[in-house]
């Protein structure tokens, strides 16, 4: 009776730190796909978000919001992060999605044209818009960055996407950005 008994409670404890265990790596996997909604009233706007980045609202000038990566580890020195501007283009000569990606892509390439290499560009639907997305490295002296900038245009407001990841880290933040984006919502 007694090795019965010890065998049972062997079991119970068994099944006890199992179920424990599997508890505990659920709710890890689960936080790492938990998204959380950012709206914003003024703008009409409305994008997921990972749960584990920072929200930073109203940061400067015309971002309306920038979502910020946690550290990865302590010799992480750059945060991957994705910001959304709004910019007031009603006293523009802009007419068109095209007059507005051509009038970006200049900006990039006068202000940085040593500094970037467009990988991809390519029209497709954001917010279920005509939108416009570019993909390019940019290098510091020391650092490659890979960004992504996305964009459309609703009524006199444009409104746009971009991603910045140190070159390395881009495809492992996709999945969660291609998220982001696929949820934005634009009234």
């Amino acid at each position: 009776m007694k090795r019965r008994t010890k065998q049972t409670i062997i079991l119970y404890s068994v099944a006890f730190v199992g179920v424990t265990l599997t508890l505990w790596i659920g709710w890890l996997w689960g936080r790492e796909r938990l998204f959380y909604k950012y709206s914003d009233i003024e703008y009409g706007l409305s994008v997921k978000y990972p749960a584990r980045w920072k929200l930073v609202t109203n940061p400067s000038g015309s971002t309306a919001v920038v979502f910020v990566s946690p550290l990865e580890n302590d010799l992480d020195f750059f945060r991957e992060n994705v910001n959304i501007t709004v910019q007031d283009i009603s006293k523009m000569n802009i007419t068109s999605l095209n007059d507005y990606s051509t009038m970006i892509i200049q900006q990039l390439q006068m202000g940085l044209y040593k500094f970037i290499d467009i990988q991809e560009s390519k029209e497709f639907f954001m917010a279920n818009l005509p939108a416009y997305q570019i993909i390019f490295i940019g290098k510091d002296p020391d650092v490659t960055y890979k960004l992504m900038i996305a964009w459309t245009i609703k009524g006199k407001h444009a409104f746009q996407f971009t991603f910045i990841a140190l070159e390395s880290k881009y495809d492992l933040y996709m999945k969660k950005v291609e998220t982001m984006m696929d949820s934005v919502r634009i009234k």
